[in-house]
Order: C-alpha cells, then structure tokens, then sequence
C-alpha cells in the first residue's frame, strides 16, 4: 500500500500546483503497464490530517494496511511538525518586530505577559545553546523606534513576508483552511522564484 498527498493546480495563484487535504490510499495489483510496472488502484481518499481512519476507510483496507497506514501517518505528522517548526524559526523575528510595533502603538494588550517573558528567555536560552551567542550592542547611542521601522522595511520587502505557522489543531476546520493558505503561499514563493 501506498500513500500519496493529493497535489491540484491552484488557478486563482496563476496555476500553480500545491499539496491538497487528503491522501489517495493506492493498492498494487497484478496488472502489468506496457513497461512491466505494477498497476496502482486507488481504494479510497481519506482526510490528510485525521488521526484515525474513517469507518468507510478501515473497512476498504486490510488490517496490514491500517498498520502501513498508521506507520505512514507517524512519519508525515513528524515531517509536518519539522516543516512547521522551521517556519516558526523563519518568522520569528518577522512576530517578534510585529509584537513589538503592536506594544509600541498601543494596538492591544498582551494576553500574557509572563508567558510572552517566559517564551523570549527560553528562545534566548536554546539560541545560546545553538552556538549563537547574544550580540554585544555597539558603542555609542542606543538605537531609536525609527530605526528599528527602517530595519523591519528593508528586512522583509513588501510581499515576502512568510505567514506565520499553523498553530491550529490537526483535523480542525481552522487547519484545513489555514494549511491551504501556508501551502498556496510557499507555492507562490517558488513559482515567483523560478520565473
């Protein structure tokens, strides 16, 4: 058995292919293709993120294939979490300048303060850890908010900035909508790269 991540072509992003919500279940048979390959048979789609099969689902695959399936779950759900995790990091910096501009102008207030404390010394604490020791700040006068608005514009120029990572539950309607947007903008990215 096999499992393949649905892909269809995105025609409101120019036409570009991104990963879809469900995985196409495709069973080998004893069919032969003109070039001696084993013929694949989809037995069933199920949803991308669930965390069980559906009841439709178990009763279609073998109990061999649950296991494959529940084998192939566990390896995409890591890959996921690494591919989001390496989102954070990349947008960290992006969050935190906009936290900071949101602070400075009053925008809201924080849910809590502790916890956003206890966040920036454990990032503070693993980069240190990483071997990326704290910069010393220079000598002379201290930085101004204006500058720190001139560094966030040249950082990140208009369009490119990554949006932030799915944070929402696995299987919820919010991650659905939410991971179609991470992955029609990571394609977005690339066809703009490639061109």
């Amino acid at each position: 058995m096999q499992f393949k991540v649905t892909l269809y072509v995105n025609k409101s992003l120019g036409g570009i292919t991104v990963e879809g919500n469900t995985v196409q279940c495709l069973r080998l048979t004893d069919e032969r293709t003109a070039t001696g390959r084993r013929r694949q048979r989809v037995i069933c789609t199920i949803d991308r993120w669930a965390s069980e099969l559906s009841a439709e689902a178990r009763e279609l695959l073998t109990e061999e294939e649950q296991a494959e399936w529940a084998a192939w779950k566990v390896k995409h759900d890591a890959e996921y979490r690494k591919k989001q995790l390496g989102i954070a990091l990349d947008a960290v910096t992006k969050t935190m300048e906009a936290a900071t501009t949101a602070l400075r102008e009053c925008v809201a207030k924080p849910a809590d303060p502790a916890a956003m404390w206890a966040a920036i010394e454990a990032l503070s604490a693993e980069l240190e850890k990483a071997g990326h020791e704290k910069p010393k700040r220079p000598r002379g006068r201290p930085r101004t908010n204006d500058d720190d608005d001139d560094q966030l514009i040249e950082h990140w120029p208009m369009g490119t900035q990554p949006p932030l990572p799915n944070f929402a539950p696995p299987g919820t309607e919010a991650h659905r909508q939410y991971q179609s947007l991470l992955d029609n903008f990571e394609a977005y990215r690339r066809a703009n790269e490639d061109s």
